[in-house]
């Protein structure tokens, strides 16, 4: 929506400057200026009451908007009601859309079906009447693609070069590129309008390079036909393999490179918005300042720092290689050792410091933007991505992390700066000390010492100029790290790096077959299979006294004698839960740990029950 600033007065805007965004919406409330108190509200995400405040003004389609975006699901479920009873048609049809594009499929066909212009019985007429294509023309615009497809009936002989092509349209709609591809050809054959024929040619370009046929769809492009000669750089290179969870905006999706075979992720940054929304400057403007500093971030080529293999504005396609290992936000269930959590925390810091001597921030540095390396190492996400702020569809999830990762000055509507990106990671070493994401975590951790403690409250201070820079805080962690590859102050020695498995009765996966020791009674071991815990090895089986165990992937590694076993005991323990840890305590040793490639450690089972 557009921003409505300008109908508010100096002193409002003041306020506004000033962080006092519920003083300034309650007194529009009151005002009866609903909208305006509405749109103010979610400028601090605050979609609860924003929802509320644009019920109270009619405004249906921002109500729903900002429904969705509050997680509230009772709250949203009065306000879907509201909108069927109360909104116009056009209005429901565009809620309906922006449900669409949300994923809320199913109740975006309770708000289509509550539109009273339902066109079945028209497009039936015009169908005996032998229009067909204004037929299916009129289902599709009613939201139903798969009827406009069935009425048109393609597939029979006697058809008009624009019913092919309409049918090209509604197939790749579909999902269904080989019939897009079909349909396209066969309207070329017939004679397509050249009214229609350079967009079906770019259609069929399309369709035939994500079915694999990239010289063909370079001469779909070419000739007379569109004045090209080749196929833009990116197209038809990467064969789509699956989709991913979204991390910026968009559409995410796992793929090959054609020309390297290697496995890439290609972040479709727009793949939400409908072609009209995709052509606003403004979209364009944001997409083409968030590559800029992607790729200045990349160019730097510290290893802390993600790189960017390609950006395509005209596509908004950003690509990167794919993630060797978990996210931030995956490994901060619970607390980690602290020299691990200073080693991550200065490997980050290392790569600011890289950035920052050159004049670039980071702008949004959140857990779930940071992914591992094959080494556990944790990698910036791309630079720049505070300018897609208004791109990504905001999850529950994602505010949370927003909210607890970002320094107050930038809630406030401040710019980026390197103190913004300090208390960035600085909140983040503390979510590794506590360990959890949650913002309730405010007492110091047991086992964390006052130094560590004290370096997170200075690189979390209100105020940004009492922030140390990276050098500084890399100096007060006291770590020159290059590459981090040792978990604890004295490297454990690795007593067993792969743990050999045996033949287990699972064919789809390897296992260990363990008999348990006749020191385990039955009802231990009934309460060791039956506890599920992600910091325990898996129990893929169990006959009795004989367990079969998940393997060990390659490249863990079992502790030796000379590693803190005991400081990972009582956190592993903590973890586990009281139950399971009372059983298992008296049993542990230093051989009743270990470390996974991405630096987590687990409790063995292969070695506490058989030792």
């Amino acid at each position: 929506m557009v921003s409505p600033i300008a109908e508010l007065d100096p002193e409002q805007r003041a306020a506004l400057d000033a962080g006092r965004h519920f003083e300034v919406a309650a007194a529009l409330d009151e005002a009866r200026r609903h909208g305006l108190a509405g749109w103010v509200y979610e400028q601090v995400w605050a979609f609860a009451e924003a929802t509320v405040a644009y019920l109270a003004a009619g405004q249906f389609v921002d109500a729903l908007r900002a429904a969705v975006e509050s997680g509230d699901g009772e709250l949203f479920d009065r306000t879907l009601a509201e909108a069927m009873r109360g909104a116009s048609v056009p209005e429901r049809r565009a809620a309906a859309e922006l449900l669409q594009r949300r994923g809320r499929h199913l109740e975006s066909s309770r708000l289509s079906a509550s539109i009273d212009e339902v066109p079945v019985a028209q497009a039936q007429a015009l169908a005996n009447a032998g229009d067909r294509r204004s037929a299916a023309e009129l289902l599709l615009a009613s939201g139903d693609a798969h009827a406009a497809l069935e009425l048109l009936r393609v597939d029979s002989t006697g058809h008009s070069p624009a019913e092919h092509a309409l049918a090209a349209h509604i197939s790749w709609d579909l999902g269904d590129t080989e019939g897009t591809a079909r349909h396209a050809q066969a309207a070329f054959r017939l004679g397509v309008d050249a009214s229609q024929s350079d967009h079906l040619a770019a259609l069929l370009a399309r369709a035939l390079s994500t079915l694999g046929y990239d010289l063909a769809a370079q001469l779909a492009l070419g000739g007379d036909r569109l004045g090209e000669t080749e196929l833009p750089a990116a197209r038809g290179r990467y064969l789509v393999t699956a989709s991913m969870p979204t991390q910026y905006a968009g559409a995410t999706y796992v793929g090959v490179d054609r020309v390297t075979l290697a496995e890439v992720e290609l972040h479709l940054l727009l793949e939400a918005r409908t072609p009209q929304e995709a052509r606003d400057p403004l979209l364009s403007e944001a997409v083409e300042r968030f590559f800029r500093a992607a790729v200045a971030g990349s160019d730097i080529g510290h290893p802390a720092i993600r790189p960017v293999l390609r950006t395509e504005l005209d596509q908004a396609l950003l690509v990167l290689p794919r993630a060797a290992g978990p996210t931030l936000h995956q490994q901060l269930r619970r607390p980690h050792a602290p020299v691990r959590a200073r080693n991550l925390v200065a490997f980050l810091l290392q790569g600011l410091q890289a950035a920052h001597a050159t004049g670039l921030v980071h702008g949004q540095i959140l857990p779930l933007h940071i992914v591992s390396d094959a080494l556990g190492r944790p990698l910036l996400g791309p630079f720049g991505a505070h300018y897609l702020a208004g791109l990504a569809a905001t999850q529950t999830a994602g505010l949370a992390e927003v909210l607890r990762f970002t320094a107050p000055e930038r809630r406030r509507g401040a710019p980026p700066t390197s103190a913004s990106d300090i208390f960035a990671v600085g909140a983040i070493f503390k979510a590794l000390l506590v360990g959890d994401t949650a913002a309730g975590s405010t007492g110091q951790a047991a086992g964390v010492s006052s130094e560590d403690w004290a370096l997170v409250d200075a690189m979390t201070h209100v105020d940004p100029p009492q922030r140390p820079t990276a050098r500084q805080a890399l100096a007060r962690l006291g770590l020159s790290v290059a590459d981090i590859t040792e978990l604890y102050e004295r490297p454990p020695t690795a007593q067993s790096t792969d743990p050999e498995p045996r033949p287990g009765g699972h064919a789809l996966m390897t296992t260990l077959s363990v008999v348990a020791s006749a020191n385990w009674p039955a009802p231990a071991l009934d309460t060791i299979a039956a506890a599920s815990s992600p910091w325990v090895q898996t129990i893929v089986d169990r006959d009795e006294a004989r367990f079969e165990l998940a393997a060990w992937p390659p490249g863990c590694a079992r502790l030796g004698p000379e590693a803190p076993w005991a400081k990972l005991a009582k956190t592993t323990l903590d973890a586990i839960g009281p139950e399971l840890a009372g059983l298992l305590e008296d049993h542990l040793s230093h051989r009743s740990f270990v470390v996974t490639p991405a630096g987590d450690c687990m409790v063995a089972l292969d070695t506490l029950l058989a030792p």
